[in-house]
């Protein structure tokens, strides 16, 4: 990769030990936000007006629940009731923060945006202009007052809705020092399955399982992959969960790992060619690495819990990257972890030579036909037209596909239930058609030209051989 010749220099840092750069070369990836103003003064304590007494709410002006036993606010107190504390959507009324041992700033601070309350100026058909939520929410969220908030917490500005999803440490205030990332959209769907695995050295028996991991777990929450949780004092983390994010409900299948994975040592990481956007293709070898450790990688790993292993594939702003070695072989992310990049990527054309190569040449003869048939159906003009998109196949799903990318639509980034009606796009990643909603295709379609799934134009050849 890089426009030269040139050698790449190898970058091999520890995670808890890299800082971020002063100033950004590049405008893709994933960067922190900084406020640019001071916030105001303004206490995290107010006094219950029925009782008296002191109550934190971080200075996010919500309700608390007072020893007194009323709902406590800046605004006054009312009477606990199921309806005000039993949905989902009231937690962002409720303050859930525990008052600080000591004040300490936040170093950084990583926020989701629900897809509840985006105004449509800011969301791009399925994309969503993240600087704009900064400049317009976050920022003046934060400068307006002081505010502390910690890991989990849940916030609204201005109708739109926000989860803290890591912070270091694990609560603090958010000062001009504090880095912001926020690049993760939210859903409030229903999760299908999530696999809990302790934090050494902690363990999960049976017993636990059913009485202290399963109750926690009947109430609804937002839970989201490789968030950290603290049940009753057990430490562990969601090693999978299907989708990403979402709302477990009753209907939500809790599985569990009974020990500790243990600490990575030392991981290796490398982005998909075809992934690699076009401002960055033709950045020296050097420049090029620096950009994508500290403006992929790093924002993705550093302060999380993420469970690894060779062959996983992780999505980081746009571009997909592979890990390709992890010691030991299977383990969780940790700030003694050290990454090591060579400015090296891989490619998915020769992914699929060799899955071709090594797939039963029935197979691929069946496989060779249908894409061909495919291929026959399209309309042979420059632009992707209302003809064409009616000649790609449409059909009803009996069943939920296997493959993880083509368990939800990433279009609408919805989940694929039995009976929808799908079409399939004429595009090849390893010999596989990709899906989506029938009625999300028609605009997508009308206004892009490539597969969301693989990146593949859908008006290219393809290559069978």
């Amino acid at each position: 990769m890089g426009n030269n010749s040139q050698r790449p220099s190898i970058v091999e840092v520890q995670i808890g030990t890299f800082t971020y750069p002063e100033s950004r070369k590049a405008t893709m990836g994933i960067f922190p936000f900084t406020l640019t103003k001071k916030p105001k003064s303004f206490s995290p304590i107010f006094s219950c007006s029925r009782c008296g007494r002191e109550n934190f709410d971080g200075s996010l002006c919500q309700k608390v629940m007072c020893p007194c036993g009323s709902l406590s606010s800046r605004q006054g107190t009312e009477e606990v009731s199921p309806s005000v504390v039993g949905r989902f959507w009231d937690c962002f009324e409720i303050c859930n923060s525990k008052r600080y041992a000591e004040v300490t700033e936040l170093d950084t601070l990583n926020i989701g945006i629900f897809e509840r309350g985006i105004p449509n100026d800011i969301l791009q058909s399925s994309t969503l202009d993240f600087n704009a939520v900064f400049k317009e929410y976050l920022h003046p969220y934060f400068t307006d007052k002081l505010r502390c908030i910690g890991n989990k917490d849940f916030f609204t500005y201005n109708n739109c809705y926000f989860k803290v999803l890591n912070c270091n440490p694990e609560q603090g205030f958010v000062t001009r020092k504090t880095k912001i990332f926020c690049y993760k959209m939210l859903s409030d769907r229903n999760i299908f399955k999530i696999e809990v695995t302790p934090l050494a050295p902690h363990s999960i028996s049976e017993e636990v399982f059913e009485s202290l991991v399963l109750p926690y777990f009947r109430s609804i929450r937002h839970i989201h992959e490789d968030q950290l949780l603290s049940i009753n004092g057990l430490e562990c983390v969601v090693s999978k969960s299907e989708p990403w994010n979402g709302l477990i409900t009753q209907d939500s299948q809790v599985e569990y790992n009974s020990l500790p994975m243990p600490q990575l040592e030392r991981i290796k990481m490398v982005p998909y060619f075809e992934d690699i956007p076009n401002s960055l293709k033709y950045l020296d070898a050097n420049t090029l690495v620096q950009i994508i450790v500290n403006c992929y990688l790093m924002p993705h790993l550093k302060g999380w819990c993420r469970s690894l292993y060779p062959g996983k594939t992780l999505s980081i702003a746009g571009i997909e990257f592979k890990v390709l070695e992890t010691i030991p072989s299977k383990g969780i992310v940790s700030g003694s972890t050290i990454i090591f990049y060579d400015g090296k990527g891989i490619s998915r054309r020769e992914e699929r030579r060799h899955q071709r190569s090594s797939a039963p040449r029935n197979n691929r003869l069946i496989l060779r036909q249908i894409l061909t048939m495919l291929d026959s159906m399209r309309a042979l003009t420059e632009e992707i037209n209302e003809n064409y998109i009616s000649t790609l196949p449409i059909f009803v799903l009996d069943s939920i596909p296997s493959s993880m990318e083509q368990k939800s639509c990433l279009i609408c980034m919805y989940d694929f239930d039995a009976g929808n009606k799908v079409r399939a796009f004429p595009c090849c990643k390893i010999y596989l058609v990709h899906i989506f909603h029938t009625e999300c295709t028609e605009g997508w379609l009308k206004r892009n030209k490539i597969c969301p799934t693989c990146k593949t134009p859908c008006d290219a050849p393809r290559d069978y051989e």
